[in-house]
């Protein structure tokens, strides 16, 4: 059979595996058409399922080889048997348009084609690893396992490519593997609110807050040793740089302006700061990248941290008109707390918290200044102020992207893992997945404490406890106040319901937890990014189920109460569900008929259900009882 050789680079996103889901991992591959031979102008178009790009069938079916790690006096790297992982069929058909190497007037290394595969965390690669321990997966061959692919201008296959050419599509030569550890226990950042205003022509005020609850310690300048992304070849933009980040008060020679780029207004082109996005020396392997203790700054929760930077050397020779100034969002490292010398540690960080895995805390604002340039000076009576009042916005993303996680588009769906947070509760300081502890849990949200329609849910809800605990089900709620609210918000509602709240509610203040799940109308952040302001908490429902994995969400306004009725309907559908293999019709109550599924045959189902009765072939009812 003929062979078409592509150009496959295999790396990781991220070099962590986070079992908890919080941070999206995915295998990245890298395509490019390199030989000299390919005159085709047209993209090649290649069905992804059943080949190499479908991870988990892959390593399955002998097309990719994963490795573990068994450190020793000589590390070695051991083939690790996937019979484990069991059965695994071919995943939903998806494409990769790799374009001709024709007309490609860059690098082919800058022009690679990137493809993520996301890997379910609880998905079956899962059981074939092992916690804190490192792997590499690897292309077993040149074969790619591609069973469709043509040449086409189009995005998807139609059925005019009928079984696509015959020609077997082959990697042209191995390069790179996706590496990574299996991590449990990754630190995750506090949001920041960073806010920017002129003060005069040339000086910069930038106002640092720590929006979550604990003290934290950052590193402004130097080394940043964080999770870094990587791309197919390469580490992302910005992740290893070393210059000053818009924090530092340190004295320098230079201010801390590189985080900064101006645009110009007219035309939304960058004409300050796209030449200096990153830069990473080289560096001794053995050299000592520890900061010292003296470089970091502090960010106490609420406690805002102002620097003023002069920022002439990203005006000076700017035609006359109007720009604007924006941020680049940058990476820190950080540390929990107070970071203190240790005795017998020297000045510099302690080396089991530097060598420790982090997602760095990111340094980014919404923020726009406006300026207007004449006779090479800034007019001042043509600049534009922000508001003084802080907004709290979404946390800003993990890291800059060229490209989207398909995950993450959006992050909370149906059957996603429910993001993980630190609280306080009336009952104390919580761990989310910890709370979680294997059970089902309804996660409801309110605007406010002392609100009415607030104060008559949680009432009800109160008062159903006994129906909740019969199905194994514990709640948890969460509103936007703080804790000494909440404790004599409660007993209002204990008064006014004749009832007794034992479940906890988180005190959510800082809008943290709310814009992590989602509990924000669009309205609201127009009117926040309009007004300023702080955002309001809609009445939200999330039901997770005992693998921490959202099955349902309901959505409210402020105005509208919910039902608890409702509530304890669909946790019947979907435990019935679960343990009867069946799905629920309309309005179904405990104990009435349920529907048998397409996939499921009526005789397969009436050897499993007994009575089956057929309305139409795809319409097929039985009973499975309480």
């Amino acid at each position: 059979m003929t062979e078409v050789p592509i150009h496959v680079e295999l790396n990781s996103r991220y070099n962590a595996f986070d079992t908890s889901g919080k941070l999206p991992f995915s295998v990245v591959f890298g395509l490019c058409r390199l030989q000299k031979s390919d005159t085709d102008s047209r993209p090649i178009l290649v069905e992804t399922a059943g080949s190499v790009f479908d991870v988990p069938y892959a390593l399955t079916h002998g097309l990719l080889l994963l490795y573990e790690e068994r450190p020793g006096e000589s590390t070695k790297w051991v083939e690790v048997d996937t019979s484990s992982m069991g059965e695994v069929d071919e995943s939903n058909s998806g494409c990769i348009s790799v374009p001709s190497p024709i007309h490609r007037k860059k690098n082919w290394r800058d022009d690679l084609t990137v493809y993520l595969c996301a890997i379910d965390p609880q998905g079956v690669l899962a059981l074939a690893l092992k916690p804190r321990k490192r792997y590499r997966i690897k292309l077993a061959s040149r074969d790619l396992g591609v069973k469709k692919w043509v040449y086409s201008d189009r995005e998807r296959f139609s059925d005019s490519d009928g079984d696509g050419e015959e020609a077997k599509l082959v990697n042209s030569y191995s390069h790179g593997h996706a590496a990574f550890k299996v991590v449990d226990d990754l630190t995750f950042p506090p949001q920041l609110e960073i806010r920017m205003r002129l003060l005069k022509s040339t000086s910069l005020e930038v106002t640092v807050v720590n929006a979550g609850s604990e003290t934290v310690t950052v590193q402004p300048r130097g080394h940043q040793n964080f999770l870094v992304p990587w791309g197919p070849s390469a580490p992302e933009p910005d992740t290893l740089d070393d210059r000053p980040r818009i924090i530092d008060q340190s004295k320098q020679r230079h201010s801390p302006v590189s985080s900064l780029f101006v645009v110009n207004d007219a035309t939304d082109e960058i004409v300050r700061g796209h030449h200096d996005t990153s830069i990473c020396h080289l560096r001794d392997s053995k050299a000592d990248l520890r900061p010292t203790i003296d470089e970091l700054s502090i960010l106490k929760p609420e406690t805002p941290v102002v620097n003023v930077v002069d920022i002439s050397s990203k005006i000076k020779g700017l035609e006359d008109g109007r720009y604007k100034i924006r941020m680049h969002p940058k990476g820190c490292r950080w540390w929990r707390d107070v970071l203190r010398k240790e005795e017998g540690g020297g000045e510099k960080v302690p080396v089991r918290l530097w060598k420790s895995w982090t997602v760095p805390i990111m340094l980014d604002s919404e923020d726009e200044l406006e300026i207007t340039i004449k006779d090479g000076k800034v007019d001042g009576t043509r600049r534009t102020f922000c508001s003084d009042e802080f907004i709290t916005r979404p946390a800003a993303p993990l890291f800059r992207r060229g490209f989207a996680l398909p995950a993450e588009q959006p992050r909370l769906r149906l059957g996603s893992i429910a993001p993980n947070f630190q609280a306080k509760t009336t009952h104390g300081d919580m761990d989310f997945h910890k709370f979680l502890d294997n059970k089902w849990t309804i996660l409801f949200s309110h605007p406010a404490d002392f609100t009415p329609v607030c104060t008559t849910e949680l009432g009800a809800f109160a008062k159903l406890k006994d129906e909740f605990d019969a199905r194994g089900v514990q709640m948890i709620g969460l509103s936007a106040n703080d804790l000494s609210s909440h404790d004599q918000w409660i007993d209002d509602i204990n008064e006014t319901s004749n009832t007794t709240v034992q479940f906890p509610i988180i005190a959510d203040a800082d809008r943290h937890v709310a814009f992590l799940y989602d509990m924000i109308s669009q309205d609201d952040l127009d009117a926040l990014q309009k007004n300023g302001g702080i955002a309001f908490t809609i009445r939200s429902v999330f039901i997770i189920d005992p693998a921490k994995k959202i099955r349902l969400t309901m959505s409210y306004p402020a105005s509208t109460g919910r039902n608890t009725a409702e509530v304890l309907r669909v946790i019947d559908s979907l435990q019935t569900g679960d343990k009867k293999g069946i799905a629920t019709p309309i309005d179904w109550q405990k104990g009435q008929d349920v529907i048998v599924p397409p996939s499921v045959s009526t005789e397969d189902a009436r050897k499993k259900f007994g009575d089956v009765r057929e309305v139409k072939k795809y319409l097929r009812f039985t009973n499975v009882g309480q």
